[in-house]
């Protein structure tokens, strides 16, 4: 295996999280979050094709007394120790005849579940095994840091709901201004920072929002998104308490301005 390469933590919360690395007959792209929310038959990895890649045979793997031991554990902890009942399988086998297509597309052979996906990606090469190790710390860490900017962006976000609730609201003349206010606002400081709404954002990045839970877009944002955010909310906060503008219009020109 030649240069591993480890995508930037500052993008862990956004869009694809990859993990890249060449082996002796190819180079594997990792996806890790896709990997682990996909569901069906995207919930599965061809270990049969991965394993040639790096040299390998994936009967090996199985054959360990630590993947029995693990599978065994996994099984119990997912209650899935009836495999047949289980809507579950942690391992299946498609026949198939090997020729140039089968072996691009990788159709057959041994597939596993993405339970099971890091155990046998870190059996591959141990200098990727190190490469998890490192991932998933810098992923806690990062995430932690992202904790803080987003309570960051909560705090400021009460001035700011004071002064459009106060003086924003008031000042507005249709009864559809003062409906949509918050959100109309919202929506320009999204404009402005995500370059679209907050809900295509999610959309085009795989995001799961809940609002009764407490989820929003925010929560999946890197770093430097949260401080535009931060800084866009400040101004806005003081265009209406200080400046009093409370036309969209004006409030517009001056976030796109910014």
């Amino acid at each position: 295996m030649q240069d591993l390469i480890i995508s930037n933590i500052e993008d862990i919360t956004l869009d694809t999280k990859l993990l890249e690395f060449t082996a002796p007959n190819g180079k594997v792209v990792i996806d890790i979050k896709r990997l682990l929310q996909s569901e069906g038959e995207d919930a599965y990895i061809n270990v049969t094709h991965i394993s040639k890649i790096f040299n390998k045979d994936a009967r090996e793997f199985f054959k360990l007394k630590s993947t029995r031991e693990y599978i065994e554990a996994l099984e119990e902890y997912l209650n899935i120790s009836d495999s047949k009942k289980s809507k579950i399988k942690l391992k299946y086998t498609k026949r198939g005849r090997e020729t140039e297509e089968t072996k691009k597309k990788g159709i057959y052979g041994t597939f596993i579940h993405k339970e099971l996906s890091i155990v046998f990606l870190r059996w591959l090469d141990i200098r990727f095994a190190i490469a998890c190790d490192q991932f998933i710390k810098k992923a806690i860490i990062q995430c932690e840091v992202l904790k803080m900017e987003r309570s960051n962006t909560k705090a400021l976000f009460h001035p700011l709901t004071d002064s459009i609730k106060d003086i924003y609201i008031p000042a507005q003349t249709s009864a559809n201004s003062k409906k949509f206010a918050y959100s109309s606002l919202m929506t320009l400081i999204n404009m402005q920072v995500l370059g679209c709404s907050a809900k295509k954002y999610a959309n085009d990045n795989d995001i799961e929002v809940d609002t009764k839970g407490g989820k929003s877009v925010r929560d999946y944002l890197p770093k430097n998104m949260l401080e535009e955010i931060k800084l866009l909310e400040e101004d806005l906060n003081g265009y209406i308490k200080y400046a009093r503008i409370t036309n969209y219009n004006e409030l517009r020109n001056r976030i796109e301005e910014e």
